[in-house]
C-alpha cells in the first residue's frame, strides 16, 4: 500500500485547508476610546506582572488585572467593569468583574479587606516577583518622590491649562511623544511639540476647587497657560498627536495620553507657588494690582552716605540714562500719575497697557476712606499686606466670571442638543471656527 499525498489545498485526511488571513485591528468610529486594546498592555514597575491599561470615565488612567475574577471573591469597592473600552468603578450585575492591579500588587499596601482568593493571588505574585528579582530579570522601581523645581526650567510634572481645563502632565512637555499608530503598526516616535515648539507662558493663577469639593485656601500656583493658542492646536495637544498625525483622524492610538485632570487635593505635591523661570537682573518684580492706599511697605532705610567735599557739592550731579531716576518702581510711577491727574480727571483705576515679563499688568485703584479702613483691618487680622488682599480679590472675581461663562455656555449647548444631534452641532462649530472673517456668510 502506498500513501496518497495530500494536495496543497487539503489536509492529510482530505478536508479542505482554510487559509488564515491576518486581519488588522481597527477602531470603530462610534467607540468612545481611540485605543487599540491589543496594544494596551504593560508591566508593573514594582512586581513585574502584566497589566492592562484603560481609561476611566473621568479620563484618568487605571491598570487592571488581565484576568477576570468571580464577583463573590472581590470586595464591592474593588469591582470594575468595561464598557466600550472605558473602565467604570462598579459591577455590571454579572458573575465576573475586573480588579485593579494595585489591590493585588505584593509591593503595595492593600486599601481594602481582601478575601482568601485575593490573598492567594497576592502570594502567587509575591513568589513570582521574588523569583524575577533573584534571577536579575526585575529591578523594583523606588517609590516616587516629588522632585524640586529646576532653577532653569519647569517642573517634571507641570500643570497645563488647555481647553478651559487644567491637566497634570506625566512628564515634561519637551518629552511628550505622539501616541498615534504608524503604517508599520508601531508608535510614532515624533514629539508632540514638533520642531517649532510651544509658545506658552507661565502664570500664577489661584488654586480653585473643583465642583463637589470643599473650599480650598486661596493660594497662587504656577500654571503653564496654553489658552492663547487656537482651538485646533489645543485639541492636538490634548489628544497628544504630532503635527503629521493631527491631520489623520482615522489613525488609532497605541498609548494613553499623558494628561491627567488636575485635582488640587490629590495632586497637592505638584503645586508650586513660584514661577519656574527666574527673572533676569534689573526686571521689576511681578505686580498684579496696587492702589493709592494699598502700596507695599517701604524698604528699610539705608545708611546715609558720606558727604562729598565742598568742591564736589558745588558741581551739578548728572545721572546717566540708566540711573536710579530712569529705573523708578512701576507702582511709584502710577501713584505720581494719579497725583497729577487726580484733581483734573475723575479716574478710579489706572492700569498699564501692556503686561510685564511675568504677564501681569499693574492696577492702581483709589479706595474711599471707609473701604481703605476696612481693608486695613482685614489685612491686620489675616497678617497680610493690603496689596495682597486686593490681588486675591481680583483673582477670585476673575475665576467666578470664568465659571459663570462656562456655565452659561454649558446651558446654551444643552439647549442646542435638545433640538439637534451632537454630530450636527460639532459640524456647525467646526464650520464656524474655520470660517474666515472676510468670507461672506452663506
Amino acid at each position: 500500500m502506498y500513501p496518497t499525498p495530500a494536495t496543497d489545498g487539503r489536509h492529510w485526511d482530505g478536508s479542505p485547508r482554510a487559509p488564515h488571513c491576518p486581519r488588522p485591528l481597527r477602531v470603530a468610529t462610534t467607540s468612545p476610546s481611540r485605543l487599540l486594546r491589543a496594544c494596551q498592555t504593560g508591566r508593573c514597575r514594582r512586581c513585574g506582572y502584566r497589566i492592562d491599561l484603560y481609561q476611566c470615565h473621568d479620563q484618568r488612567p487605571i491598570a487592571l488585572h488581565p484576568a477576570e475574577l468571580a464577583t463573590a471573591d472581590v470586595p464591592e469597592s474593588c469591582r470594575w467593569h468595561l464598557s466600550g473600552g472605558i473602565a467604570y468603578p462598579h459591577g455590571d450585575n454579572s458573575a465576573w468583574c475586573r480588579i485593579p492591579h494595585a489591590v493585588l500588587c505584593p509591593h503595595r499596601t492593600p486599601t481594602c479587606q481582601a478575601g482568601p482568593r485575593i490573598e492567594a493571588i497576592r502570594r502567587q505574585l509575591a513568589v513570582r516577583t521574588r523569583r524575577l528579582i533573584d534571577t536579575g530579570a526585575l529591578t523594583p522601581a523606588p517609590p516616587a518622590t516629588p522632585q524640586p523645581v529646576p532653577p532653569t526650567g519647569g517642573p517634571d510634572r507641570p500643570v497645563v491649562q488647555l481647553l478651559l481645563c487644567r491637566y497634570l502632565a506625566q512628564q515634561r512637555l519637551e518629552d511628550l511623544r505622539c501616541v498615534a499608530q504608524t503604517r508599520h503598526r508601531h508608535r510614532c516616535p515624533n514629539p508632540v511639540l514638533g520642531s517649532v515648539g510651544l509658545a506658552g507662558m507661565w502664570k500664577l493663577l489661584p488654586t480653585t476647587a473643583r465642583h463637589g469639593q470643599l473650599a480650598l485656601p486661596d493660594a497662587l500656583m504656577a500654571i503653564y497657560d496654553l489658552s492663547h493658542l487656537s482651538y485646533g492646536e489645543q485639541l492636538r495637544l490634548r489628544t497628544q498627536r504630532c503635527p503629521a498625525h493631527a491631520a489623520v483622524p482615522g489613525a488609532a492610538d497605541l498609548a494613553l495620553a499623558c494628561w491627567e485632570p488636575f485635582d488640587p487635593l490629590m495632586h497637592a505635591a505638584h503645586i508650586h507657588t513660584r514661577l519656574p523661570h527666574p527673572r533676569p537682573k534689573g526686571m521689576t518684580r511681578p505686580l498684579s494690582c496696587s492702589g493709592n492706599h494699598t502700596d507695599p511697605p517701604p524698604a528699610p532705610a539705608r545708611p546715609a552716605p558720606r558727604r562729598p567735599p565742598a568742591a564736589a557739592r558745588r558741581q551739578p550731579r548728572r545721572h546717566p540714562p540708566d540711573g536710579p531716576r530712569a529705573r523708578q518702581a512701576p507702582h511709584r510711577a502710577a501713584r505720581r500719575l494719579r497725583n497729577r491727574l487726580g484733581e483734573q480727571l475723575p479716574i478710579d483705576v489706572i492700569t498699564t497697557p501692556y503686561p510685564d515679563a511675568d504677564h501681569k499688568v499693574l492696577l492702581n485703584v483709589a479706595f474711599p476712606s471707609t473701604v481703605n479702613a476696612a481693608l486695613t483691618a482685614q489685612a491686620h487680622r489675616e497678617h497680610q499686606s493690603r496689596e495682597r488682599l486686593v490681588e486675591l480679590a481680583v483673582h477670585r472675581a476673575l475665576a467666578e466670571l470664568a465659571d459663570q461663562e462656562i456655565d452659561r455656555f454649558d446651558r446654551a449647548v444643552r439647549r442646542l442638543l435638545a433640538r439637534t444631534t451632537p454630530a450636527y452641532l460639532l459640524s456647525a462649530v467646526g464650520h464656524a471656527l474655520t470660517r474666515l472673517p472676510e468670507r461672506p456668510t452663506p
